[in-house]
């Protein structure tokens, strides 16, 4: 495909801001070859003085138009599924914010209406297209086999107020856990198994309609262990919260007003330690002794690989951007295909069953319906870096 892709973006919050920027930046697309809608016109009137982009009337309008190739969904999560499906039924690829659909049934639908058009669906996992998670996918021999991992964080709560409906957000596993979920997923190339969740049983945000809190387990049929810790009451500053530091640049994720951000991964081989908030890396390997005893060597000469800029190393929607419009010229699917989304969206319907009811839920694909236990992998010398441990 020679021509510029026209694409249109539906939302026009921070997020749809994000998405029209990169896809005027990009060479396959160009500000002259987007169009925006928006229910609020005060938001329309923002990106069209901002990036000098066309306006559709609605997005129904929007849909109708022949000339636009492609279709950004950004807007409020409840109508994620709904407008996906028409922007597909209307001929037009389709790069969809999660979550695809508040419930199973609708995501269901989303997919098999990507299938039935033929056309591109891409779900935004971004992550995916980040330099960190790309990094741990290609650190096989560093890390060896993956066993467990955690994620920590510690941040505000989701802003506006509708983002805390069940209703219209949905919950935190489809705005937030679901990221790192699907992370697990891709890292470790397994399915999971089994989920464990609890919450907070008091709640300081107001607005939620879920716990402010929360805790997840998630144990898969390859017997890698995932744990996430997210807490949204430490820093009581809403998403998206700004000040100017003394120096005059805008500070939105500061360790001083209660935000923390942590990955730990532990492999046969190795592990790993990010800070992304730091740019912080550290890489661990493993190492057995003559005398049997089990030592770890901190590879302080790691290259990190560029990962101190949080919106690169983590949420690189630039990038996404990129892949999104990448496929549509080589009409190629990538990494992530609807069924790969779906699969993650399943797991946070299970997380929330579980939540809802204090109680581990079985994914239905799980083998082990015996209920034998998982292997745990031992630690050999066959599993380290050779000449480790000799």
């Amino acid at each position: 495909m020679n021509e510029k892709i026209k694409v249109g973006v539906i939302g026009c919050g921070p997020m749809g801001l994000e998405h029209v920027e990169n896809l005027a930046k990009n060479i396959h697309c160009g500000p002259e070859n987007i169009w925006v809608t928006d229910v609020a016109a005060t938001a329309v009137d923002r990106a069209q003085t901002r990036f000098e982009v066309q306006a559709a009337a609605s997005a129904d309008a929007l849909l109708a138009n022949p000339k636009i190739d492609a279709v950004v969904v950004a807007c409020a999560n409840r109508f994620h599924a709904e407008l996906a499906i028409a922007a597909l039924e209307a001929g037009k690829h389709v790069l969809l914010e999660k979550p695809m659909a508040l419930n199973e049934a609708d995501a269901r639908r989303v997919c098999q209406a990507a299938q039935t058009s033929g056309k591109i669906l891409h779900v935004g996992f971004e992550l995916r297209n980040s330099r960190f998670p790309q990094k741990v996918k290609s650190m096989k021999d560093e890390l060896g086999e993956l066993v467990s991992g955690q994620v920590v964080e510690y941040r505000g709560h989701f802003w506006p107020p509708w983002k805390g409906k069940k209703t219209d957000g949905g919950s935190m596993f489809l705005m937030e856990t679901c990221h790192l979920i699907d992370l697990f997923r891709w890292w470790t190339e397994s399915e999971v198994a089994e989920v464990h969740a609890v919450g907070s049983m008091k709640n300081l945000v107001p607005h939620y309609q879920f716990p402010d809190t929360q805790f997840t387990s998630l144990i898969f049929e390859n017997g890698f262990v995932g744990h996430i810790s997210l807490c949204h009451v430490r820093s009581a500053l809403p998403e998206g919260f700004s000040y100017s530091d003394p120096a005059g640049h805008d500070q939105l994720l500061e360790k001083k007003l209660g935000h923390q951000y942590e990955y730990s991964l532990i492999g046969t081989r190795g592990a790993l330690r990010f800070l992304p908030l730091e740019g912080i890396f550290f890489l661990y390997r493993h190492e057995l002794q003559p005398d049997g005893s089990f030592w770890q060597r901190l590879d302080e000469g790691f290259d990190s690989g560029g990962l101190s800029d949080h919106k690169t190393s983590t949420h690189n929607v630039q990038a996404e951007i990129g892949e999104f419009l990448d496929c549509i010229v080589h009409g190629r699917v990538g990494d992530l295909d609807p069924e790969d989304a779906l699969r993650t969206h399943l797991v946070c319907f299970a997380a929330e069953e579980a939540l809802l009811h204090r109680q581990p839920v079985r994914m239905s694909s799980v083998p082990h319906a015996d209920g034998s236990q998982f292997a745990a992998p031992r630690i050999t010398k066959e599993m380290l870096p050779v000449g480790v441990g000799a």
